[in-house]
């Protein structure tokens, strides 16, 4: 009957401990789901920052080329210019060369109108050269 007493005067106290402990038990579990979305979340945080530095060198990366390639178009805007200038010079001087080469056409049929006079003349002075040889030969 003692031992009935001390376990029913003890059974509240049981009881409180059993709650506290529930308790405990409770609160630490979500100190360790904590504790580990924590380390989860300062890994993914240094994936970021590692992301994050990986892109700011990339940006660095393609500034840098853009500038390059901002000084090789001016280059290249420059050739093309020049180029354009030379096929300017160019048409010119194939132009010039028409106007030269119609000159030259003009000039030759006149050369040559001369030359079908000349040997007409030529013809007829044989032809006078060849008479009077013939007068002389009689």
């Amino acid at each position: 009957q003692r031992l009935d007493q001390i376990a029913m005067e003890r059974s509240p106290d049981q009881k409180v401990v059993d709650e506290v402990r529930l308790e405990y038990d409770t609160a630490h579990a979500e100190l360790q789901a904590t504790e580990e979305e924590k380390e989860q979340i300062q890994s993914e945080g240094e994936i970021l920052r590692t992301t994050i530095e990986d892109l700011k060198g990339t940006a660095s990366q393609i500034s840098s080329d853009r500038a390059k390639l901002s000084t090789e178009s001016e280059g290249v805007e420059q050739e093309i210019e020049e180029l354009r200038e030379e096929i300017a010079k160019i048409k010119q001087s194939v132009l010039e060369t028409k106007s030269a080469s119609a000159e030259y056409e003009t000039d030759l049929a006149c050369i040559r109108k001369e030359s079908e006079k000349v040997s007409k003349q030529n013809e007829v002075l044989e032809s006078k050269i060849a008479t009077r040889e013939e007068k002389m030969a009689k």
